[in-house]
């Protein structure tokens, strides 16, 4: 059952066949694209404050550190994490992410401005095929990397394709990467 939630985006750098990590990490260093991600889910609001929504395996990637000047919610099963802000009481534990969604809704501290899911493989299937996802930021990564974890593309271009049309801006571009921005079309 799906409760009303205002609309969220996801923000992802893969390669072209989808592939985000190998054996829990990032397969490349495109400093760029590190500061594309800091600048869109960061945001430049002085009344609210931004919210991350990832999985278990990408908390641990980031070595338990949560993302500073964000809301940070982790998804787990076993609702327990390890680490050094595992206690902290900015890091809100989810059990989907429609829990997620739902937990965010109900902060009452703090506004709560826009809302980024940022993996890992299974989050981003779960948001491409929420309804209020609303908006994509991809950076493709051009070159050939050895991954084991995978972004759905063949998701996002269902999710995004509309009658045969697609809305999509291309947001930067290099020999190295693309950044584009997808944007659904009204129902």
């Amino acid at each position: 059952m799906i409760t009303t939630t205002k609309p969220f985006s996801l923000i992802v750098a893969c390669t072209q066949n989808g592939g985000i990590g190998k054996d829990n990490g990032i397969p490349w260093h495109v400093p760029q694209d590190m500061k594309h991600f800091y600048r869109v889910t960061s945001g430049t609001s002085l009344t609210s404050m931004n919210a991350v929504i990832m999985g278990r395996k990408t908390w641990e990637s980031m070595q338990q550190k949560r993302l500073k000047n964000r809301i940070n919610v982790v998804i787990s099963g076993s609702q327990t994490l390890t680490g050094e802000y595992a206690k902290d009481h900015d890091i809100i534990l989810a059990k989907s992410l429609q829990d997620a969604l739902d937990k965010l809704r109900e902060i009452g501290d703090v506004v709560v401005g826009d809302i980024f899911v940022i993996g890992g493989a299974s989050v981003y299937q779960d948001a491409l095929c929420h309804p209020m996802c609303t908006t994509a930021h991809v950076t493709w990564i051009r070159g050939h990397y050895d991954c084991d974890t995978f972004f759905p593309v063949e998701e996002l271009a269902r999710t995004f394709v509309k009658d045969g049309t697609v809305t999509c801006l291309c947001v930067e571009e290099t020999s190295v990467y693309s950044i584009m921005k997808y944007e659904r079309l009204a129902m």
